[in-house]
């Protein structure tokens, strides 16, 4: 009997071993592929056949994401995929990228691609006027409803969604935006429009 406990014990040690072992080992070979399908991606995007295979760039794009979650070049490879959505295809896929831009920030909400990526898809979508989608990214981005107490924003960022506001009709909301931009960074071309905003006469 006592053989036998001991023999038992012995198993589930060597199997906790192999289970500690095994994040490691997996994140290894995710980091493998992930070097491996984004030097394919890279020599694809810099090819004169670029603009044709766009569609099989953003697929290799997507495995990466998919399938190596865990290392930092599914991080860029969501950013790079984002561009591709919103820049590559007419009519643009708004609605992809911030689906990606979610999923991303759900899984690593520090990433250090978010502040290029907030300003390439947040300048994307003020440029063209998509207020409502500016709202869906302001919330899938965790900035929070208050503009007023709205962390990990840039000055910009900030501008937007408050502007967003603003054109969509919900002034109260876009004030505390604008009026933070006006205390925190009063040099900048911003505070002109967020000032006019903030006249009497700009909320009849």
């Amino acid at each position: 009997m006592r053989q036998m406990v001991v023999a038992v014990v012995g198993a589930l040690f060597l199997a906790s071993g192999a289970w500690a072992q095994e994040p490691a080992v997996a994140l290894e070979a995710q980091q493998e592929e992930a070097v491996s399908l984004f030097g394919e991606a890279f020599r694809l995007a810099t090819s004169p056949e670029r603009d044709a295979n766009i569609e099989r760039l953003a697929s290799i794009y997507r495995r990466i994401i998919h399938d190596c979650p865990d290392v930092p070049l599914a991080q860029e490879s969501s950013w790079r995929l984002i561009v591709l959505l919103i820049r590559d295809h007419e009519p643009p896929r708004i609605s992809d990228a911030l689906g990606v831009y979610g999923e991303l920030l759900t899984r690593h909400p520090d990433t250090p691609v978010r502040h290029a990526l907030d300003n390439e898809l947040g300048r994307f979508l003020f440029e063209k006027a998509r207020w409502t989608d500016l709202a869906t990214m302001q919330r899938l981005s965790g900035a929070g409803e208050d503009l007023g107490r709205a962390q990990k924003l840039s000055p910009v960022m900030l501008f937007y969604y408050s502007e967003a506001k603003w054109q969509l009709g919900d002034r109260a909301g876009a004030r505390p935006g604008f009026q933070r931009i006006l205390e925190d960074h009063p040099q900048t071309v911003m505070a002109a429009t967020a000032q006019e905003r903030l006249r009497p006469a700009a909320h009849e």
